[in-house]
């Protein structure tokens, strides 16, 4: 799922865009993905540090979420696409 406001917010560049359908695709149950910078890069062909900076803005943003993932290896986060960027925790509670 993607946030319906990211279409029309001219801060979002399709790199950016990409980076978040990517997250909201391959979501699970509880709307979680979990996956390291390189990982999506790869996916998305694209360099590591450019999806850093897109993650970073669409955190920044309101779009995502993220946290570490918990007893993983190095590198790995959690990622969530927030649908209602006023009223959802990060936990998601």
């Amino acid at each position: 799922m993607v946030p319906g406001g990211a279409i029309r917010d001219p801060r979002i560049d399709n790199h950016a865009f990409r980076v978040l359908a990517l997250i909201g695709s391959y979501g699970t149950n509880d709307g979680w993905m979990r996956a390291s910078q390189g990982w999506i890069a790869e996916q998305l062909g694209v360099s590591r540090p450019l999806v850093h900076r897109c993650l970073k803005e669409l955190e920044e943003f309101g779009y995502i979420f993220s946290r570490p993932a918990e007893k993983i290896g190095r590198g790995l986060k959690d990622y969530r696409t927030s649908l209602d960027r006023n009223n959802v925790s990060p936990e998601g509670h």
